[in-house]
């Protein structure tokens, strides 16, 4: 069966995540085309949808404290039932976005800086790649 949710949960919050973005890269020798190194996390990309709110939202908060890291999970349910997770450490807010397409709903970019990240049981450290 597919998956039919799939959140962002961050501390106490749950957001429908809309979309995500993963992107590794590794440099290569211009002769042979061989990687040189260990890849790097370039670009980590979530676009989330949230009901509006009167209170200061949690990701604007974020991006205001540039000190400020969180662990996040990517979420991915069929039927109520969790099946996949992206774990995610010590991520920085590097970016966001925020956009009205429809009335009572507000969608958030946000492009984040991860010290670590797990895939389906695979880990990238950043401080490995160095």
């Amino acid at each position: 069966m597919p998956i039919t949710d799939i959140f962002l949960e961050a501390g106490d919050r749950r957001d429908r995540l809309m979309y995500y973005h993963i992107d590794f890269d590794q440099r290569i020798d211009e002769r042979t085309g061989k990687p040189i190194g260990r890849p790097l996390l370039t670009q980590f990309s979530i676009r989330i949808r949230r009901e509006s709110q009167e209170a200061v939202p949690f990701y604007i908060r974020w991006q205001l404290e540039p000190a400020m890291q969180q662990n996040l999970d990517i979420s991915f349910y069929e039927d109520h039932q969790l099946k996949r997770e992206i774990k995610i450490e010590n991520a920085y807010l590097v970016s966001y976005n925020q956009d009205n397409n429809e009335p009572g709903y507000i969608e958030e970019t946000l492009i984040i800086s991860p010290e670590k990240v797990e895939i389906d049981g695979e880990t990238f450290d950043r401080k490995d790649a160095y």
